[in-house]
């Protein structure tokens, strides 16, 4: 399955921002409204998605491990 190029973008986005792969899950619900003008559901739904295409893993419940090796 190819990877939707959302995702991608958004995945690009947190690499950019991102101090030792990680960010927390504040700052990456703001660069996903940011960048996409979306509501609260939908920004938790892409991170939901984003968790199940193995780009993202949620880590001690506060912050995001962005995973490089994934595109």
């Amino acid at each position: 399955m190819r990877i939707p190029i959302i995702y991608k973008v958004i995945h690009q986005k947190f690499q950019e921002r991102a101090d030792e792969q990680l960010i927390k899950i504040i700052e990456a619900r703001y660069i996903i409204s940011v960048c996409f003008r979306v509501k609260r559901k939908l920004v938790g739904r892409i991170l939901t998605d984003m968790k199940h295409w193995n780009l993202i893993k949620f880590h001690n419940g506060k912050f995001v491990r962005v995973l490089g090796n994934s595109l």
